[in-house]
């Protein structure tokens, strides 16, 4: 297989950076990025993604039986808080990786 991968930072306000999290999610460690994460599957559609919490931040991934069987498509999506923040806007790394069968 084949896989592409794209890195992009980026500075915005549009996700959540401040308030409290839930503690269930992400293995206790308390990750920003929920919202990103639904914006993301929302934005992409045709990729067919859902997301999860993990222990390093937020998964989005493809959901299998609902994208073409030879491709995959994932996305790690973190946020950089400073630890004085006042406001969302901050710092956040997405990373999209897609693999795919070449014939």
């Amino acid at each position: 297989m084949k896989h592409i991968t794209l890195k992009i930072e980026l500075k915005t306000d549009k996700f959540k950076l401040t308030g409290p999290l839930p503690e269930e999610i992400n293995a206790g460690n308390q990750f920003y990025g929920e919202d990103f994460a639904k914006w993301i599957c929302k934005a992409l559609s045709y990729w067919n993604l859902d997301y999860l919490d993990e222990d390093w931040g937020w998964y989005v991934y493809s959901v299998r039986g609902h994208g073409p069987k030879d491709e995959t498509n994932e996305s790690c999506i973190y946020a950089y808080p400073d630890e004085r923040q006042v406001n969302d806007e901050g710092q956040w790394m997405l990373v999209i990786h897609r693999r795919f069968k070449v014939p």
